[in-house]
């Protein structure tokens, strides 16, 4: 799903290029940086560095200050990645729905 999220709007970005203007073609792109930008971004350069340090810690006897490392991954996924992931859908979905040239 990740795959195709990241992938098919670049080739619907090839197919728009002579129609760089139309909304179908903005729409797509807008979906298409909300996605990259706000959410494999996000998730490679500050969730899953997050993430390593969790999974490195005993289990057992985990830090004292777990539950603030733990709060601060889930603000990351509510704030950040969740805003743009409805982003990216929603200008899909418009895009979708728009007339092509």
């Amino acid at each position: 799903m990740t795959l195709i999220s990241g992938f098919v709007p670049i080739a619907t970005l090839i197919l728009l290029r002579q129609h760089l203007g139309c909304g179908a073609f903005l729409f797509t792109l807008g979906g298409l940086l909300a996605f990259w930008g706000g959410i494999i971004l996000t998730s490679r350069y500050v969730a899953e560095p997050l993430y390593e340090v969790f999974v490195g810690w005993d289990a057992d006897a985990p830090p004292d200050d777990w539950r603030r490392a733990r709060d601060k991954y889930f603000r990351l996924n509510n704030t950040i990645r969740g805003p743009c992931s409805a982003a990216a859908f929603i200008c899909y979905v418009v895009a979708l729905g728009l007339p092509t040239p």
